[in-house]
This record gives C-alpha cells, sequence and structure tokens, in this order.
C-alpha cells in the first residue's frame, strides 16, 4: 500500500471589523474601539450604538457605568454618554424666564430636573422648567402648550418662583386639554409676582420639547362659562378699558365704562354666542366680542328696546381667547345690569 500525505485544510474566520473585549495595547485600541480604563479592554463608544442602547460592555456597566435618565448640571454621567449636559436657563426656580411681554418660548426638558412635586392637577409631575409674570395691577393672561411632544401640565402660584416648593398650593392648575394631553389655561394673575411652572405630566415620560405660547391680555376680567348664563354685575365703579371698533355697531360713542368676560377655545373648535341686556339694564349698553388683544369679531349696539344690546349668533373659531364686553355708549351710561349669555 503506497503512503501519500494528508492534505489537510485549514480555515480561519475572519471579522471585518475589531472586535470589542481584547486587551487595549498600552491604552490604544483599533478604530472605532476605545479602551475602558474600567477593564483594560477594548469596548464600544455608547454614540456608535445602534439605536443607542446599552449593547455593548463599555455601556452595560462593565467601566462601573450603569445607564440611568440623564440630569443636566449635576456633575455626573447618568446616562453613560460621557457628559453631563448643561441645564437650561429656567430649570430651576431661580431661573424662571420672565414671560409678562408675552411670546412663544421653546425649551427642551430632555435632562431637566424634577423641582416641585405633588398631587394637584390629576398627576404627580415630572421634570420642570419655570416661568414668572409681574404686574402692577390683575391682568387676564392665556397660555398653551399646544407645540410640547409630552403631556404637560401647568401650575400657576403665587409669588416669586424662588418661593415655590411641592407643599405650596398653586392657584390654580391645568392638565389635558381639548382632548389630549396639552395644557390650554386663560386665568386672571393678581398684582405682584406669579410664578408658572411647566410641569411633565410623570417622571415616565421621555420626549420633552416644549413651545409655551403666552398671550398677555390687556385687561382683568371674570370667566365666562359654556351654555345659558344670567350673569349680574354694575359697571358704575369699573373705567373704560375698551371701545368697540365702529363696524356693524350703529357708530357707538367711546369712552364708556366696561366690564369684561374671558373664555377660550380649543384649536379646531367653532361656536355660536349669544349675549343680551333687552330686560337686564336701564342705561344705554353696547355689548362686543374680542379675540384676545385685538379683532373684533361681533358687536351690537341698540337691538332691542331702544337702549339695550342683543348679539346672536356670533361664530368664533378656535384656538385663542376671547373677551365679551359689556360697555356704556359713552361716559354718562353705566350701571347695574343682568347679561344673558348662551356659548354654545
Amino acid at each position: 500500500m503506497q503512503w501519500r500525505p494528508a492534505l489537510v485544510l485549514l480555515a480561519a474566520c475572519y471579522a471585518p471589523d475589531p472586535q470589542a473585549g481584547a486587551r487595549c495595547s498600552n491604552g490604544a485600541c483599533p478604530a472605532p474601539l476605545v479602551c475602558s480604563p474600567a477593564t483594560d479592554t477594548c469596548e464600544h463608544e455608547p454614540s456608535s450604538l445602534i439605536d443607542g442602547g446599552a449593547q455593548s460592555r463599555f455601556d452595560a456597566g462593565v467601566d462601573g457605568c450603569t445607564p440611568a435618565p440623564e440630569l443636566c448640571g449635576d456633575g455626573i454621567d447618568q446616562d453613560c454618554d460621557d457628559s453631563d449636559p448643561a441645564c437650561v436657563v429656567n430649570d430651576g426656580p431661580a431661573g424662571a424666564v420672565d414671560v409678562s411681554a408675552g411670546g412663544m418660548f421653546a425649551v427642551d426638558l430632555a435632562f431637566a430636573r424634577d423641582d416641585v412635586d405633588g398631587d394637584t392637577c390629576a398627576g404627580a409631575g415630572g421634570r420642570d422648567v419655570f416661568y414668572t409674570v409681574t404686574l402692577s395691577s390683575p391682568r387676564v393672561y392665556y397660555f398653551d402648550t399646544f407645540g410640547a411632544s409630552f403631556d404637560t401640565m401647568l401650575r400657576v402660584f403665587a409669588g416669586s418662583c424662588a418661593s415655590v416648593t411641592s407643599s405650596l398650593t398653586p392657584l390654580t392648575c391645568a392638565n389635558d386639554a381639548c382632548g389630549g394631553t396639552q395644557t390650554q389655561l386663560a386665568v386672571s394673575l393678581p398684582a405682584g409676582t406669579s410664578c408658572i411652572a411647566i410641569d411633565q405630566a410623570s417622571s415616565a415620560e421621555t420626549s420633552g420639547n416644549l413651545v409655551l405660547e403666552v398671550v398677555a391680555g390687556s385687561r382683568n376680567g371674570m370667566p365666562l362659562p359654556a351654555g345659558m348664563q344670567q350673569l349680574t354685575g354694575n359697571t358704575s365703579s369699573s373705567s373704560n378699558v375698551m371701545d368697540p371698533v365702529d363696524v356693524n355697531c350703529d357708530e357707538p360713542g367711546s369712552g364708556g365704562k366696561d366690564l369684561a368676560y374671558y373664555f377660550t377655545l380649543c384649536p379646531a373648535q367653532s361656536l355660536l354666542l349669544d349675549a343680551e341686556t333687552c330686560t337686564g339694564a336701564t342705561w344705554d349698553t353696547v355689548l362686543y366680542v374680542r379675540r384676545g388683544n385685538a379683532t373684533q369679531v361681533g358687536c351690537n349696539d341698540d337691538a332691542c328696546n331702544g337702549l339695550q344690546t342683543r348679539i346672536a349668533n356670533v361664530s368664533i373659531t378656535g384656538g385663542d381667547f376671547f373677551w365679551l364686553v359689556i360697555d356704556g355708549y359713552d361716559a354718562t351710561q353705566s350701571g347695574a345690569y343682568t347679561l344673558r349669555t348662551n356659548l354654545r
């Protein structure tokens, strides 16, 4: 039998990319790996992982870092990305942003801290940011968070934000408006400073993009409830704050003392408003409806009983706040009234 040499095939696996877990070479590793100082092994950086998950030994805690929700500005890298993000200016009560003039305000709460909690508004709250309004006299302000990417909660406190604690009861609180998870609120703020805290509705929220709209009302007023209402008051001790625009209003004069009721509508909402003083006043009344501080959307003078007023089927489209104003034809006309309304 003839002996023949055997042919032995050696197969080897080839990895096109460096593999994690090998020892570092003098503190260095082949790209894209980095040397973990805790284990002296080559590992993936968290930022290089698919979907940012904790799949590598470096990210999962071998080097002593266990990922957790990040908090800004505390000198700790909770989410193991080798950085501690800076806090936004109004993350804490001491840095509250002044929104007295109104406007649109955008901020990211993703790494903010939870400074004020407490079950005041159908939610204990989560990460929060702070705003402040300072007034010389009471005025109505409008707030909404319809541009936010998370479930928002809004609380209003009396005094500066620096005095706000979790045990302090807010003046008012709003949550889950218009069939959604964002917030809408019109509220009469007192003279002095008020603190507005915008919260994530719970600590389970992961998104943090907030867009806050603030409209500084031009006056104070009373809330107008929906449905049929009978409201009483007296304009004699009030002042002239607004005058109607002379369109479809029989050209009323100006300078009359007035009082106002405010209400809000959701962005996709349309309602009709009726209001009248036909049997509820003995002086020359004027009624008009105004959107925020500007556009007049309905007005009437002398529609019934000679001097009294009725507006009917005024069409109102939402996403804002509105005024219903009872006014005197001129500075000589004021007094007690019964105002019947139906916001439907």
